[in-house]
C-alpha cells in the first residue's frame, strides 16, 4: 500500500491510547474529516464540522499528541500560513479480540460516536432530498441478516476489505477538479455483527 507523505505509515494498529481519544465524540469526528491523501487546515475542518477554529484546535493537538494525524505542509491563506494536516496512516485496523476491558468500552464509547454521527448525516441527507430529489444519487443503505458459518463470515470481512479499496478508487481528490464538476464529499460505511440474541449466548457458555 502506498502512503502519500513522509512519516505516514501504510497501515496501523489502534492501541488503547489511539481508541481513548477516538471516544471523545469531538475528536472523533474531526478525525473523520482528515483523510490520508489530501491535506486539510483547522479553518477547512472547521467549517466541514461547524465547530470554531480554537475548539478544533484543540482536538487536533489531542490527535497528534497520539500520533493519529501528522502535519504535512502550510498553505498561504491572505496574510497567514496554515498548517496543513491528514492522518498518519493510510489505513487502520481494532483488532477487537485484542482489547483490554477498558480499551473495549472506550471501542463501545468510539463507536456509538461513530453511529451518532452517522445518525446526523442521514437525517440531513433525507430532508436535502426532500428539497432536491436527485440528492439521493448520494445517498444508499441496505440492511440484511441471515445465519453464517466461521468461514463464510471471515470470507465475507475480507470482501468488505475490498469493497473499501473499490470505494478509495472512486475518490477525486484533486481541488481543481472538483472545482468543475458536481462532487459531493461521501462517508461510507459498512457494519458486520452478530445479533444480540447471538452474543448473548457466548458470554453465557
Amino acid at each position: 500500500m502506498s502512503t502519500y507523505f513522509p512519516n505516514q505509515v501504510p497501515f496501523l494498529e489502534l492501541e488503547y491510547k489511539h481508541i481513548e481519544v477516538l471516544a471523545s465524540a469531538p475528536c472523533s469526528e474531526v478525525y473523520a474529516t482528515i483523510g490520508p491523501i489530501e491535506p486539510i487546515s483547522i479553518r477547512e475542518i472547521s467549517a466541514e464540522v461547524g465547530r470554531s477554529t480554537a475548539s478544533v484546535g484543540e482536538h487536533i493537538s489531542k490527535l497528534l499528541a497520539v500520533n493519529l494525524i501528522i502535519p504535512v505542509g502550510t498553505r498561504k491563506r491572505r496574510a497567514r500560513e496554515e498548517t496543513l494536516y491528514a492522518r498518519a496512516c493510510v489505513s487502520y485496523n481494532i483488532t477487537v479480540r485484542n482489547l483490554s476491558s477498558e480499551a473495549s468500552e472506550a471501542y463501545i464509547t468510539r463507536f456509538r460516536c461513530q453511529m451518532r454521527q452517522i445518525d446526523r448525516y442521514h437525517a440531513h441527507a433525507q430532508k436535502a432530498i426532500q428539497h432536491d430529489p436527485d440528492f439521493a444519487d448520494f445517498f444508499a443503505y441496505r440492511w440484511q441478516m441471515g445465519y453464517m458459518d466461521r468461514e463464510s463470515a471471515i470470507k465475507f470481512k475480507e470482501e468488505m476489505n475490498d469493497f473499501l479499496t473499490r470505494f478509495r478508487a472512486h475518490i477525486t481528490t484533486d481541488p481543481e477538479i472538483r472545482a468543475k464538476g458536481d462532487f459531493v464529499r461521501v462517508q461510507f460505511s459498512a457494519t458486520f455483527l452478530p445479533t444480540q440474541r447471538e452474543s448473548e449466548k457466548v458470554r453465557k457458555k
